[in-house]
């Protein structure tokens, strides 16, 4: 984000962003002329031959300085150009036109600057709002201005507030909504108290409609899928064999609440079948916790296939994490999966008679098992398997509402889940990536 100034008759050209002035190619600031001087007269120092490193140097501070020259007069790097342009004292002063060109590229970029970013910047905002020339002007900014920072801000709310106090005559008040805190600014005082004081409740309304639409929405997409459930053949309905598989979307009060800086995630789950009939696989990614749950009908069947799964990690086998073993822990992961896959085909997995048992005809179960690991948010992984259920509202498998035990998040959390597609996940996530293994070789890595 920046903002340029031309010169038709040269390459070189202004640009301002951030803060900055610089001339491009080169992308350098003007150096002070009383620093210029030190660097080349009477004799070029070593600071001058660093500066020269840049081959920009010399054309760019003359731009700067709006010092105009011909082609025949610039030789090797410019070191005698420059020196005679300083002796003849054209790097004293900035000419009027570059800055007034400088304060108009700064202002362009402050247009297109949005409010968080003038809020990391409190005296752009004075400038781009309040100020001219550094100087108060009532007349460019008529109104009341609002800046919003996150809810808990109090050091960038500190920096605003204390900007707005050195321009004389400006008032501000600090307003708070469910997610924002508000920085009001203006010359007017009762319109800036008046702004302060109606923001609670019209940010409150702001977020309900918002929530309101995101939900009419998320309510869309499964209303959609259920419209696919049935298809017409013949000129008479055909229902379609129900599953687990799909995609879901999630809401939990407790994972929606649990940030309160204005964080928002579509919590999304999906299902695949594992290759262990009766066996689910979930990904699920609900923004603070995002991990692996394995699902099944029969409790005994998921409890089997869950030790099954985690004898990968042979406590009679010793993982070195010095540095070899550090260098090599890619291929032992990967190792370690293709094993597990192995395993997990079925071949020495047995699923209980009451499920193989089971007519294709008769409905699907509605209650299934759950185990799951995961990971935080910051990384953190925890190895050890929670459990919980899930109950399906009815034989079309289409919604449920489940119950778990989350780490950091409690006992018998509940979330509930609308498929929107009967497609499988597509993830190459595996059991095998929240172990105690995977735990150890990252925290090593951490520190290492």
């Amino acid at each position: 984000m920046f903002s340029r100034g031309y010169d038709a008759t040269s390459e070189y050209k202004f640009v301002s962003e951030y803060g900055r002035f610089l001339v491009e190619p080169g992308r350098l600031e003007r150096i002070e002329g009383s620093e210029l001087r030190k660097m080349f007269l009477p004799k070029l120092t070593p600071l001058g031959r660093r500066a020269l490193n840049n081959s920009d140097f010399v054309r760019c501070q003359l731009m700067h300085y709006g010092v105009q020259f011909e082609d025949k007069e610039f030789s090797g790097n410019g070191t005698l150009l420059l020196k005679r342009v300083l002796q003849a004292g054209k790097c004293d002063q900035v000419p009027e036109h570059i800055l007034q060109l400088k304060e108009q590229m700064h202002a362009q970029f402050l247009e297109k600057c949005s409010p968080s970013t003038l809020v990391t910047e409190p005296t752009w905002a004075m400038d781009k709002y309040f100020l001219t020339s550094g100087r108060p002007d009532r007349t460019k900014t008529t109104g009341v201005v609002g800046l919003p920072l996150p809810h808990r801000s109090q050091y960038r709310s500190q920096c605003l507030i204390d900007a707005a106090n050195k321009v004389p005559g400006l008032n501000h008040e600090k307003a708070f909504g469910p997610e924002t805190q508000m920085i009001f600014m203006g010359w007017d005082a009762a319109a800036v108290k008046e702004e302060a004081r109606e923001y609670p409740a019209k940010a409150a309304r702001e977020q309900a409609e918002a929530c309101e639409k995101r939900e009419q929405a998320r309510d869309k997409m499964h209303q959609d899928y259920l419209k696919t459930l049935t298809r017409t053949k013949g000129g008479s309905k055909v229902t379609r064999d129900r599953s687990p598989v799909g995609n879901y979307i999630v809401n939990s009060a407790p994972f929606d609440d649990y940030f309160t800086d204005g964080r928002k995630w579509d919590l999304r789950l999906k299902i695949k079948q594992t290759d262990a009939p009766g066996v689910f696989q979930a990904d699920f990614d609900f923004g603070v916790l995002k991990g692996v749950m394995m699902i099944c009908a029969d409790e005994e069947a998921l409890e089997e296939y869950c030790r099954e799964a985690d004898r990968e990690e042979d406590p009679d086998e010793s993982d070195s994490l010095d540095d070899d073993a550090t260098e090599a822990s890619e291929s032992e992961q990967e190792t370690s999966k293709q094993g597990f896959k192995r395993k997990a085909s079925g071949a020495g997995f047995q699923v209980s008679k009451k499920s193989r048992q089971r007519n294709a005809r008769e409905p699907p179960p509605r209650k299934y098992w759950l185990q799951l690991k995961c990971r935080e948010l910051e990384g953190q992984i925890y190895f050890d398997a929670r459990h919980g259920s899930i109950d399906f509202d009815d034989n079309n498998l289409a919604s449920f509402q489940g119950n778990a035990d989350f780490p950091s998040m409690g006992r018998d959390v509940s979330f509930y889940a609308r498929k929107i597609s009967d497609e499988p996940s597509q993830s190459m996530a595996e059991w095998t990536d929240y172990s105690e293994r995977q735990y150890e070789y990252e925290r090593v890595r951490r520190w290492h």
